[in-house]
């Protein structure tokens, strides 16, 4: 997905303020936007719950950069529960151009300090845009199912891997303070399911291990495998060990003891079955210092095959814009978080 370039049209910030303030401004720059501009094209209120200052900037970045292939309101807030109340509050009017047509959408950043940031699901709900999907994005964090947002939540956005607080990768992400450890943080997002559609960051990332494999095996010459499956590799992280674990436990008939996991820098599966009593290998996985995943299959004095997929840049606006075209539950992904628990 080619960046968006963006410019900020107008701005507005109070210290101090009153939520009928925030809007009274954010009505203001509407106005504003309709006689600048051709249209406003927002599909989507995109509340994001971000655990700092810093945070929340990194997130309107994250906004900007798919904002006109899936243009936003933005609401980003900043709770700080034990903080004495005060609300402080930026709105900006941004514009992008997405089809050779200018567009634009609002930002609106909230701090709330004191009680309030115990009630975000009510502060939310005057700047929702009427008629178009409200989703919630939990930076960082699983909500805890009691969460009011998660109750305004036409769809939940999460992140596994740096709710789990692992360190390192690409951009050097670490978990937020307060990030859980690897089975509260499942526990967490498994307690959503049946309530509200939940899309995890980390999931679609890992969406070209899970499409190499499975175009290997579900192919005619090696597809035999899977009815003689013997054992199952994965490496990587805590995330995507649990999520790809999961998922071949939920959707391979893998005999007791057969699925090893193990830590490592990036992720990686492997499977080995027989075909014909020969051996077979299937092999997916990204190198160290490359941006592709490759895959090989072989079977032993049989047929082989290789493929190749370049990753995307280490933005998450792609998984981000990815989430938000599809808002909607997946039940294998649910299958493979409750399948990484056990």
């Amino acid at each position: 997905m080619a960046e968006v370039a963006t410019r900020t049209l107008a701005e507005w910030t109070g210290r101090g303020t009153r939520v009928g303030e925030v809007l009274s401004q954010l009505e203001g720059l509407r106005r504003q936007g309709q006689r600048s501009l051709a249209a406003r094209t927002s599909v989507v209120t995109l509340v994001v719950w971000a655990p700092s200052a810093v945070d929340a900037w990194d997130a309107v970045a994250t906004v900007h950069r798919f904002g006109g292939h899936h243009p936003a309101r933005s609401i980003v807030l900043v709770p700080i529960p034990d903080g004495p109340a005060r609300l402080d509050a930026r709105v900006s009017l941004t514009a992008a151009e997405a089809g050779g047509h200018q567009v634009w959408f609002e930002d609106v950043v909230l701090s709330v300090s004191g009680p309030a940031a115990r009630r975000l699901g009510s502060l939310v709900e005057p700047f929702a845009l009427a008629d178009l999907p409200l989703v919630v994005w939990y930076l960082g964090l699983a909500p805890a199912a009691g969460d009011d947002l998660v109750a305004t939540a036409d769809a939940v956005l999460v992140d596994s891997k740096l709710a789990i607080g692992e360190e390192g990768g690409d951009a050097g992400d670490d978990g937020p303070a307060g990030a859980l450890p690897e089975r509260a943080t499942l526990d967490a997002v498994v307690a959503l399911f049946g309530r509200v559609p939940v899309i995890d960051l980390a999931w679609i990332r890992l969406r070209p291990w899970r499409e190499l494999l499975a175009s290997m095996v579900e192919g005619a010459a090696f597809r035999p495998a899977l009815d003689d499956l013997r054992s199952a590799t994965v490496t990587g992280k805590a995330s995507a060990r649990a999520l790809l674990g999961g998922w071949l436990s939920s959707r391979l008939r893998l005999p007791p003891g057969a699925l090893h996991l193990a830590a490592g820098r990036h992720a990686s599966v492997g499977l080995v079955g027989r075909i014909d009593g020969r051996r077979a290998t299937f092999v997916v996985e990204r190198l160290t210092g490359e941006r592709l995943v490759r895959a090989t299959a072989a079977v032993d004095d049989g047929p082989s095959f290789t493929d190749v997929l370049a990753l995307p840049e280490p933005d998450p606006s792609w998984a981000l814009g990815q989430a938000l075209a599809a808002l909607r539950c997946d039940p294998v992904y649910e299958a493979a978080v409750r399948a990484g628990l056990g």
